[in-house]
């Protein structure tokens, strides 16, 4: 379910081997929160990640990221 909605856009976004990579760099929760951002659609404004991967990934599927410090 979630590389369902994933993939469409990271393979945009970053290649054939971005599926791949986020795999490897995320948690099953930051793959879900990402998923989870993604079906809002336009309706989302930003996404507020703390950790750098999370806010990487974030961008790679061009969503706003605000990374409060």
């Amino acid at each position: 379910m979630i590389a369902h909605i994933i993939r469409p856009r990271a393979t945009h976004a970053g290649g054939k081997d971005a599926i791949g990579r986020a795999r490897r760099l995320l948690t099953d929760f930051d793959l879900i929160h990402l998923a989870s951002a993604l079906t809002v659609g336009n309706e989302l404004r930003v996404v507020v990640a703390y950790d750098v991967r999370m806010a990487a990934a974030a961008q790679a599927v061009d969503l706003v990221v605000e990374s409060p410090h």
